[in-house]
């Protein structure tokens, strides 16, 4: 990914992932696939890792109800998102951080 000025942009800092091979590529375990969609651990706040389903048209995280609740999360808002069956309200929450690859 570039930023604005076209400045190559390491999104391992902002995944946590430390480990990057000399092409710049930073590579993430596949645990397994959904209908050919892949599946990779995700550790929240440092402290739950969780399997995330890899959406790569996605915008945002999105987290179940069930995960909100094992990591603490309180809603601090609400957001309209647009979905392949139309828009709906969901809670919004903030995390300390989110580590692809487990």
């Amino acid at each position: 990914m570039r930023d604005a000025n076209g400045n190559l942009i390491d999104l391992g800092k902002l995944c946590g992932i430390s480990k990057q091979n000399s092409s710049g590529v930073i590579t993430i375990p596949i645990k397994r696939r959904v209908y050919n969609t892949p599946v990779i651990d995700v550790t929240f706040n440092g402290k739950r890792t969780f399997e995330m389903v890899v959406d790569t048209g996605a915008s945002v995280v999105t987290i179940t109800p069930k995960m909100a609740k094992a990591l603490g999360l309180k809603p601090e808002g609400t957001a309209t998102m647009d979905t392949a069956n139309g828009t709906v309200d969901v809670p919004l929450g903030r995390l300390a951080s989110a580590a692809a690859g487990g």
